[in-house]
């Protein structure tokens, strides 16, 4: 009788080149369900499947469509449900669907029971299954998994941590090559200063290295970069070593563009911690396997797996069927890139048909042109009256009242919805710019009161089904509830004044600005880039400007759900067109301004690494590796990168990110959405914050 050995439990760091391991190179075809098909998006871009060489992506349960690719080995990427075993038995058991496939390699997201091991291998008579593997926690529960178990975390904004971080980012300046002509910092933020001044002394004290380095006399890789990743990961793609490097250092705290102006920040931010169904919040108990398993046909997995909408709305499907047609592409390439057109299709009609509930609507009416909305919304969800043995509850809260989980996990989830609800109140008051509409404030107002109190009783009655007093939570509750009421009443007007900016007017200015240096630079005296930095500036520095006609070309090349973008794409397309303002970010060297400006002057003449203090979400790592924005506006600035084909053995890493040849994004840490939130939150209450300068 057939037998495979017990599978191993590697590391939980998974990327796709983990995943299709056994035939790393080969045309693959993928079957996934639906728990991992939302993990499989967020891991990897549909381009970087494509050049993987994964032929198809399929739901397991579908298996019989892929005739058309038959012959090719297959990933079977799952997690170890009833539902998708079922699936494994009838490929493995049925002719027909042997045959579709040269051979099948098993992933499992889960811990298997040995029993399932054994009756698979004896229902296998074929030998179709080569390997059997366990990627534990690749799916998107790792986030859940992570919350719930408290880890002590160094905070970024320490004198401990700035100086290693320091240290770090010397490091990976002399892995690069290339010693920086500038320093420069965000000057609203203490600690992105005190980083800058550690780096610039640090090159000044090392600058022997550096040249050293560049006439090839020594390889400078220490023992750190070699093994952690928290700034390099494995086969980090460096930018080139023969162009001049200029280094700017953001503030998360101060940057709130990049924290709550994304579309697509807080469903999935929902759907990774399980607030919204009851059927989830056993799903994290890794010693009740058998429970677990059964939890993973939730109703928020299907409607939640693909509510990523940043690569759907970026036109990729036409951009990928016109990447197909490179004649420089081997016919198996383009097998792959029309398999992932093919995927793509199907994920974006399912997207359409999507009928989200709760706090994904609130999240999906912000694309109208008024609040109301997403406010009635609000309310809906969080300060509608339920009844619960006679007592008056909230609808969330309710829900997770009613929930059959621990005392301790709903409290848990309490704390979190907490959070969640003050995020949404500064989303939507920034979105819409409502400060000046005295009727919304207010009915903003009522719906936190109404809210906050509810949530003090529904801590109430938790203490004591637990038998003991939560001193943590009513403080919790209570300092967001005062946070709320300021904001509302005082400080969420100056904050709007001096973050909230309608991007698609920038954007326009800054293609002026492109557009006039590059006549200037063409056809002497016919344009200057003066005169664009000079209406780029003028709008950035005109906080309540009114509304102008945005520049259809810019939102098409954009997408409607693209249109606040993170602060770091937006410093990497201004660093490279020389658009940065010197006020907002000084020159901390002793580089002559002369040689500044001459290095400048020319944008393919110079690089830039942008690091990011705080850390770099996911989605913004996304948008610097998948979309070059001005590439889209002029060839002669800077070679479009959208869909450009990479050397297959090299891989980014997760926090350094190349943004096409000339920027790269570096961090210390890669930000959670539960920290965002959370560090949002401590940065507004606490006074600490640059977030507090107007």
């Amino acid at each position: 009788m057939r037998r495979f050995n017990q599978p191993t439990v590697p590391s939980t760091n998974v990327s796709l080149s983990e995943i299709i391991k056994p035939v790393y190179g080969a045309s693959i075809v993928m079957l996934v369900d639906k728990v991992t098909l939302r993990s499989l998006t967020h891991m990897c871009t549909q381009t970087e499947i494509a050049e993987h060489g994964v032929v198809s992506v399929a739901l397991i349960n579908t298996s019989e469509s892929l005739s058309g690719v038959a012959g090719n080995p297959c990933i079977a990427y799952i997690c170890p449900s009833d539902e998708s075993l079922s699936a494994v038995y009838k490929i493995v058991q049925l002719s027909r669907e042997r045959k579709l496939f040269k051979e099948l390699h098993l992933v499992f997201t889960g811990l298997v029971p040995e029993n399932t091991i054994s009756e698979l291998a004896t229902s296998d008579s074929g030998k179709l299954i080569h390997t059997v593997r366990i990627i534990f926690g690749a799916h998107c529960m790792l986030g859940a998994r992570f919350a719930l178990l408290p880890q002590e975390v160094e905070s970024p904004y320490s004198e401990a941590s700035i100086l290693r971080q320091a240290d770090n980012l010397l490091n990976l300046l002399l892995a690069i090559g290339v010693e920086p002509f500038s320093i420069r910092y965000l000057s609203v933020s203490s600690a992105a200063a005190s980083l800058a001044g550690h780096l610039h002394k640090h090159v000044m004290l090392r600058r022997n290295l550096f040249r050293y380095n560049a006439k090839g006399l020594i390889t400078y890789e220490t023992q750190s970069i070699r093994r952690d990743s928290s700034i390099l990961g494995p086969k980090t793609r460096f930018p080139p070593r023969n162009k001049p490097m200029e280094v700017i250092v953001l503030d998360r705290r101060a940057d709130l563009q990049s924290v709550i102006k994304q579309n697509w920040t807080l469903l999935p931010l929902l759907s990774d911690f399980g607030l919204l169904n009851n059927d989830t919040l056993e799903f994290c108990d890794e010693t009740n396997t058998k429970h677990q398993y059964s939890k993973t046909s939730s109703a928020l997995f299907e409607q939640t797996y693909a509510a990523d909408f940043f690569v759907l709305t970026m036109s990729i499907i036409p951009e990928l069927r016109k990447y197909a047609q490179d004649s420089t592409l081997s016919q198996g390439e383009k097998n792959a890139v029309i398999g992932i057109c093919s995927a793509a299709s199907t994920l974006s009609e399912y997207v359409g048909k999507l009928n989200y509930t709760r706090i994904s609507q609130i999240e999906n009416s912000m694309h109208n042109d008024n609040s109301s909305e997403a406010i009635a919304l609000l309310e809906k969800f969080f300060a509608s009256q339920g009844v619960q043995r006679g007592k008056a509850k909230q609808d969330i809260l309710l829900h997770i009242l009613e929930s059959d989980t621990s005392t301790a996990r709903k409290l848990l989830f309490l704390e979190l919805v907490v959070s969640l609800f003050f995020s949404l109140i500064v989303l939507i008051t920034l979105q819409y710019n409502v400060f000046s509409i005295q009727n919304v404030l207010k009915k903003l107002q009522t719906i936190a009161t109404k809210f906050f109190l509810a949530a003090e009783q529904a801590n109430i009655e938790l203490s004591q089904q637990l038998g003991a007093p939560n001193d943590k939570l009513p403080q919790h509750i209570k300092r967001l509830s005062d946070a709320t009421n300021a904001y509302l009443a005082n400080y969420g007007r100056q904050l709007a004044n001096a973050f909230y900016y309608q991007w698609d007017n920038v954007e326009t200015s800054a293609k002026t600005a492109i557009t006039n240096r590059v006549a200037s630079a063409t056809s002497p005296g016919q344009g200057s880039s003066l005169n664009g930095n000079m209406e780029l500036t003028a709008y950035l520095n005109d906080h309540n400007a009114s509304l102008q006609q945005t520049d259809p070309a810019i939102l098409s090349q954009i997408g409607t759900n693209y249109s606040y973008k993170p602060r770091v794409l937006s410093v990497a397309e201004a660093a490279i067109c020389n658009l940065l303002l010197e006020s907002d970010f000084p020159i901390t060297s002793a580089t002559d301004r002369n040689q500044l400006a001459d290095v400048l002057r020319d944008a393919e003449e110079h690089q830039v690494l942008i690091y990011v203090l705080g850390g770099i979400s996911q989605a913004e790592h996304t948008g610097l590796e998948t979309y070059d924005y001005y590439g889209q506006f002029n060839q002669a600035v800077r070679s479009p990168g959208l869909f450009k084909r990479r050397p297959q053995e090299v891989t980014g890493a997760v926090m350094c990110g190349l943004y096409n040849k000339l920027v790269t994004l570096a961090s210390d840490r890669i930000v959670s959405r539960l920290s965002v939130v959370r560090e949002l939150v401590e940065d507004i209450t606490s006074g600490r914050g640059a977030l507090l300068k107007v």
